[in-house]
């Protein structure tokens, strides 16, 4: 039986909302500091962009789904998430190398 106002129902419904919205905040956020601390890159000859480019917006996305995870184990408790932050834990490595290619090349 599901009822209307169980935590579980709030979950799956609002959490991708969720998740996007701090998704688009995040994005918009890190695109100013980009432009704002010059992590920004000129376009090449086959790039579809024809202005300065700003990086980093993998953290961005990291950070949003951190931040509804971490909202979801507030709602759900702790224990029904802890396969996401294993995840969220090996993926870190990813994001390092990201951040690294984005300002380095």
């Amino acid at each position: 039986m599901l009822l209307s106002h169980s935590p579980a129902l709030f979950a799956e419904i609002q959490m991708p909302v969720l998740a996007t919205s701090m998704g688009a905040v995040l994005t918009l956020f890190v695109k100013s500091c980009g432009f704002h601390f010059q992590w920004c890159r000129d376009p090449l000859a086959h790039h579809t962009h024809k202005s300065r480019v700003p990086r980093l917006g993998g953290i961005a996305v990291y950070l949003a789904i951190v931040l509804a995870i971490a909202a979801l184990s507030y709602v759900l408790g702790l224990h029904t998430t802890l396969p996401a932050l294993a995840i969220l834990i090996a993926v870190v490595p990813v994001l390092l190398v990201g951040c690294y290619d984005d300002l380095r090349f």
